[in-house]
């Protein structure tokens, strides 16, 4: 229900907000506050309508849509955290009944 085609997000076709909010895996986002192509705005608009057993947001300042390129320190500090933070939720869950 999650899937959408490759050509419509290729093609500025693909909306955040059209994803129904209800999640059984953890999610994360990481979002750029200058990113003009994912505005960090309405990834947090979507993140706080999101339902699911844990739920992250990482924005990163001074950041675009590249932000792998132009601050990778920044980004792999922020993949790394959020990881942490996945497999934190994975252990969580897997004790649970």
């Amino acid at each position: 229900a999650h899937e959408q085609p490759l050509i419509s997000y290729l093609s500025m076709e693909f909306d955040l907000r059209r994803l129904a909010p209800d999640f059984q895996t953890p999610i994360y986002f990481l979002t750029a506050d200058d990113d003009l192509i994912c505005p960090a705005d309405m990834i947090e608009e979507y993140y706080r309508k999101v339902s699911a057993p844990d739920k992250r947001i990482l924005r990163i300042p001074d950041g675009a849509h590249t932000v792998f390129f132009d601050k990778p320190e920044v980004f792999c500090q922020g993949v790394r955290e959020l990881l942490t933070k996945c497999q934190e939720a994975f252990e969580i869950l897997q004790r649970l009944p």
